[in-house]
């Protein structure tokens, strides 16, 4: 899958747009095919470095929405569902795992 990732901190023009392996499902979380992601200021100070312990290699995207591929044991959520939610990080990808995805009602 493709996705936007940092390969050093700075600005936006240090993303590189690349293949990555696909993100696994784990406990509490859904995978969403996301079909927008917006820019949350926290995206842009993670890419200047300013919050520690952040691994590099990293994708960036904290705001996503799309629709439910996958969701894991114990979530309400299912396959095709539309949703919005907040993930760590992994936004800017066609697909992200996120922890609290909650119902869209967007077409």
């Amino acid at each position: 899958m493709k996705a936007m990732r940092a390969h050093k901190f700075g600005r936006p023009e240090e993303l590189r747009f690349e293949d990555v392996r696909e993100p696994q499902v784990q406990a509490g979380q859904v995978k969403t095919s996301v079909r927008a992601a917006r820019i949350n200021p926290v995206d842009l100070e993670r890419l200047a470095g300013r919050c520690p312990g952040l691994p590099l290699l990293y994708i960036l995207g904290t705001d996503v929405c799309g629709e439910v591929e996958e969701a894991s044991a114990g979530v309400s959520l299912k396959e095709g569902d539309r949703v919005f939610g907040r993930a760590h990080q992994g936004g800017y990808a066609e697909k992200t795992c996120t922890p609290r995805a909650r119902r869209s009602h967007c077409p």
